[in-house]
């Protein structure tokens, strides 16, 4: 078994263990008044517990008996980041949506999964309605203001109208876009 002296592990999104602990506070902070009690985990318990601005109250507690969760090994998280930083140009991503080609929708409609920038600008993942992944990779000037204003959690519409001519007669690639 494993015991963890007043504080217990959570799982975040990822799956990865994050220390978290009921804390009084010792002081006014941001965080609460003095007096106050409040959960706190990660970076934030440790520092306010080590500056002695808060005190766990919480008894220890057996985290093996909290329920499992796909742990993906906070190990890997960190290789496969230093991987990507090391070699940006190997990253792995959705299938590219390119909508003039045969066999890509015309439009996505769905939410950002991420986003993150290449060595050729912001790109974005999109999990459409459908539940199919496809990467935008900026590289259409007319994609461009759109990749740098998405966020994570954002729920988009991307449609392709075409091939046009500007003013100038410069052909162009159009899309319309939209953000909520």
């Amino acid at each position: 078994m494993e015991w963890v002296t007043q504080f217990h592990l959570k799982r975040n999104q990822k799956g990865v263990r994050k220390k978290m602990a009921k804390v009084r506070l010792n002081q006014d902070c941001k965080r609460g008044s003095k007096g106050d009690i409040i959960d706190l985990e990660g970076t934030e318990l440790d520092v306010l517990t080590s500056e002695g601005i808060a005190e766990v109250v919480e008894e220890e507690e057996d985290i093996a008996e909290a329920p499992e969760i796909e742990n993906i090994g906070e190990e890997n998280v960190w290789s496969e980041i230093e991987n990507e930083l090391d070699n940006p140009e190997e990253r792995e991503f959705p299938q590219k949506w390119i909508p003039e080609e045969d066999g890509n929708p015309e439009k996505l409609i769905g939410e950002v999964e991420r986003t993150t920038e290449t060595q050729y600008g912001p790109a974005a993942i999109i999990e459409t309605t459908g539940g199919e992944t496809w990467t935008i990779f900026s590289g259409r000037r007319a994609l461009e203001d759109f990749l740098e204003n998405v966020e994570r959690g954002d729920k988009v519409g991307v449609k392709y109208l075409g091939q046009e001519k500007s003013e100038s007669g410069q052909a162009y690639h159009n899309y319309t876009t939209t953000i909520k």
